[in-house]
Formats: structure tokens, sequence, C-alpha cells
């Protein structure tokens, strides 16, 4: 599967948080004018950039479908020509985020999460595999799960006859 996106190799790198940012920073560098960069650093910079891919792919959006998303709801709101502009840079910055990734090989948390998903949505072998290899799968903080994340969970589980659920609502952030 990586090798159909890219990747050179099978030995890919899991980049943190931090690792990520530094990466998203260099690529908003190479991808922004002087101005844009401005406008970005006075509206979170690379922090931002990196949120809104986060959040996106949560849901298992790419950059065309979080533009199309989010660039109508924007508009729907009329919102002002500086936020329109900051969501054309965030997905442009995406889009030289991601070429870079393949190039070094490696992958962010949130891509992990997304491939996985596509890996066993499409290969029967490997998810009935990874479904009949756990005895029991426990998912605790499930309030907390995003939709990825959820999805994940059902492929991982098939029937749902291994899996127990803890969660308090209380805590819920989605």
């Amino acid at each position: 599967y990586f090798m159909k996106l890219g990747y050179k190799q099978n030995d890919i790198v899991a980049l943190n948080e931090s690792e990520s940012r530094t990466l998203i920073s260099e690529c908003t560098k190479s991808v922004l004018s002087a101005s844009e960069l401005e406008l970005l650093k006075e509206n979170g910079g690379s922090a931002r950039v990196q949120g809104f891919i986060g959040f996106q792919l949560s849901f298992g959006r790419g950059p065309k479908a979080a533009y199309r998303e989010k660039s109508a709801s924007l508009k729907e709101k009329q919102s002002s020509q500086d936020e329109l502009d900051l969501l054309q840079y965030s997905v442009l910055i995406w889009q030289a985020y991601f070429k870079r990734l393949i190039e070094l090989n490696a992958v962010d948390y949130d891509h992990i999460l997304l491939y996985a998903v596509k890996l066993l949505k499409h290969d029967s072998k490997l998810r009935a595999w990874v479904q009949s290899h756990y005895l029991a799968i426990l998912a605790d903080e499930h309030q907390d799960a995003s939709p990825i994340q959820g999805e994940l969970l059902k492929l991982v589980t098939g029937d749902g006859n291994n899996l127990t659920i803890v969660r308090d609502d209380k805590q819920s952030i989605y």
C-alpha cells in the first residue's frame, strides 16, 4: 500500500507532533510569499496548519475535499478574505507537506490512522486476519475518539463481539 503512495521502502519513519510541525514550517516557507507568511504567522502559523490537517484527516478528508467543504462553509458565513486566503494557504502547505512526507519516507500520526483505515477497507484478507487475531479489544476514553478512530475500531473488531467500550459522557468532546 505504501509503495502505491510513492514511498520507497518499508522502513517508514513515524514523526512525532514536534517533528511534524517542523516539517510543516519548512513547507510553509517553500510555498508562501513573504506577505502570505506574515498573514499566516499573525493567525496561528504552522500550529494552525497542523491543526487544520489533523482535524480534516480525523474525518478522513484529503486536501481537495477539505477545501471544498471549508470554503463553502466560510462563504456561507460571509467570512473575510483573510479567512479564505488562510484556508487556501493551509491546503497548499498540506499538499507540499504530504509530498515531503513521501520524499522523507515518513508519516505522521494522523496519516497513520487514515492509512490503516484505507488498508483494512481494501484488503479483506488483512482485515479478516486482524479481526480473528484479537480475542478482546478495549477502547478506553471512547468519547474522545475521532470519526476516523471510530472507523478503524469498527474495521478491527468486525461484528464487535469482542469489543468493550469505556467512556465518560461528562468528558465528551465530540
